[in-house]
């Protein structure tokens, strides 16, 4: 038997390779829920917000409603047209399948150019209703 560090095994396990890629990591250019708040007043309010989720099955829901890739590209679409734009927050279930995270990901940097703008949050934040 082996002995590998703990250190060691949590960096192991937090990497993804080619064959597993790790699609739970959330990308540089997307804001975490705390990252997105950074900046503004302890006052600020809660912003005007959509929530995108993927489903242990793949499926995707805009506001609790199921939508196809069509269907959320065009409401993203939507979403610019809107002034103020409201937040766009992007959540999944465990063991979500990493394409459907990853195809809403590419569709929200495309559609609402999520770099370095507050346009897109991902991952909970337990300051939304």
């Amino acid at each position: 038997m082996r002995f590998v560090p703990l250190g060691l095994s949590l960096v192991l396990i937090g990497c993804g390779t080619p064959e597993s890629p790790n699609c739970y990591a959330r990308p540089a250019w997307v804001l975490s829920g705390d990252d997105w708040w950074k900046g503004l007043p302890a006052t600020a309010e809660v912003p005007n917000r959509n929530k995108i989720e993927v489903t242990r099955s793949g499926s995707i829901t805009w506001n609790g409603q199921s939508v196809s890739k069509d269907e959320l590209r065009d409401l993203l679409r939507d979403v610019t047209e809107l002034s103020p734009q409201p937040l766009t927050q992007f959540e999944w279930e465990p063991d979500s399948p990493c394409d459907a995270i990853e195809q809403v990901r590419e569709q929200m940097s495309e559609v609402l150019k999520c770099s370095g703008s507050r346009n897109c949050m991902e991952g909970p934040d337990l300051r939304l209703p």
